[in-house]
C-alpha cells in the first residue's frame, strides 16, 4: 500500500490512498455517533482497513481538540 494522506477539515477527518477511501464525520447522527464510509480495493481486507482508519480518525480529532464520539 502507498502512503495514506490524512486530511481534516471541520471536524471531519479523510483518509486516501491508492487502495483506501475513508471518511470519517463525527456527530453525524442523532444518537451523536460518527458517519462512516470506506471505499476499498478488492485485493483490501475491509475489516482491518476499516478499523485502522477508525483509529487514525479519532487520533486526529483528538489531536485537534476534539473528543471523537
Amino acid at each position: 500500500m502507498k502512503p495514506l494522506r490524512v486530511t481534516y477539515a471541520s471536524g471531519m477527518v479523510n483518509i486516501d490512498c491508492d487502495d483506501i477511501s475513508f471518511s470519517w464525520i463525527p456527530g453525524m447522527y442523532q444518537d451523536d455517533r460518527a458517519g462512516i464510509g470506506l471505499q476499498i480495493n478488492s485485493h483490501v481486507n475491509g475489516a482491518k482497513a476499516q478499523k485502522m482508519c477508525i483509529k487514525i480518525a479519532e487520533a486526529v480529532s483528538e489531536f485537534n481538540g476534539k473528543e471523537a464520539p
